[in-house]
């Protein structure tokens, strides 16, 4: 793979101020190795574009699950290959990308199955995780928290949403479903978060014809909403990374376009359907966060003009999960 041959989509100017981020198309096998190689040579061509910010795809290390049956059971196989190829935070791939960050002074987020031996017994709990790494080491790791279908028969939900600092900006990470839930965003656009970060393995859910007037894929349409909604309402960058083309076991066909959405809710760099990479240059992440709320969308602040005093039953659990009495 070469810069030459590597499909890249960029917008802006390379010499102007500013930062480069970069969101990555990637196809995953289900063989770590070889997805790590496919890893390293993504974080060679991005560097030689001078990228600040990287990101790949949700669970890309080991690919995503296969097999989500209709009764959302889960294979033995697909769970020993999950459980096998799981890495613990610090482990051996983060160890290599803090060294590739460290050498082009880069900070880059990954998608993987995570082990955590600390809980659940000798094998451990397996987390949904991204971590971030920089030239000085493990920034830190978000586990999603929203668990959909047969995931839950793999993965346990997270407990933690933090706000990382980084030369980019600051950094919230939310990974897939979660980006259907409002209130993760926008949490984290409360703590201060300049740029969300999606890494995802969105799928296809095939053409959906509406009042015969309009026909769309329907899974692609729905991420494409959640994206630019999401950007909007919190006025903030958000920058998604998607897994794309078909899994090898032919069960999914994952829609790709990763992106890099504006805070005023319009995407300014976006991959298409290809294995691939697209960048912004001389990106100015906190001047305009700064100038969604006073320029942008009728220079109405969204985050300054909430009532949150009125919106406390968003919180009252036993709305869903009633208390037995």
């Amino acid at each position: 793979m070469s810069a030459e041959s590597y499909r890249i989509v960029e917008v802006g100017d390379p010499d102007q101020p500013g930062m480069a981020l970069a969101t990555v198309n990637m196809r995953s096998d289900y063989d770590k190795e070889r997805n790590l190689r496919k890893y390293l040579e993504v974080i060679e061509i991005a560097a030689s574009k001078k990228v600040g910010l990287l990101v790949f795809p949700e669970t890309s290390l080991q690919g995503y699950l296969y097999q989500l049956a209709a009764d959302w059971t889960l294979s033995g196989d697909l769970l020993e290959y999950q459980y096998a190829s799981a890495e613990p935070i610090p482990g051996r791939v983060s160890e290599v990308l803090v060294g590739k960050a460290r050498k082009h002074g880069m900070h880059i987020i990954y998608g993987f199955t995570e082990k955590n031996e600390r809980y659940g017994g000798g094998y451990g709990n397996l987390y949904n995780s991204a971590a971030i790494v920089g030239p000085y080491g493990i920034v830190g790791v978000f586990r999603k928290l929203h668990i959909p279908g047969g995931e839950r028969h793999c993965f346990r939900s997270g407990r933690s949403m933090e706000v990382y600092e980084t030369p980019a900006g600051r950094l919230g990470i939310q990974i897939c479903y979660d980006i259907c839930f409002p209130e993760v965003s926008r949490v984290y656009a409360v703590k201060g978060a300049d740029i969300l970060v999606l890494p995802t393995a969105w799928p296809t859910s095939g053409d959906l014809t509406v009042y015969s007037t309009h026909q769309k894929e329907y899974g692609g349409a729905t991420y494409d909403l959640f994206c630019q909604v999401r950007a909007l309402e919190n006025q903030t960058w958000l920058v998604a990374a998607g897994q794309t083309g078909t899994d090898p076991k032919e069960c999914f066909t994952f829609y790709g376009h990763s992106k890099i959405v504006h805070p005023s809710g319009l995407v300014i760099a976006e991959t298409g359907a290809e294995e691939g990479m697209a960048i912004a240059y001389g990106v100015d992440v906190k001047g305009e966060v700064l100038r969604a709320p006073t320029k942008h969308f009728f220079g109405l602040n969204l985050l300054a003009d909430r009532v949150p005093e009125m919106y406390r039953e968003m919180g009252d659990a036993e709305r869903f999960v009633p208390t037995v009495k």
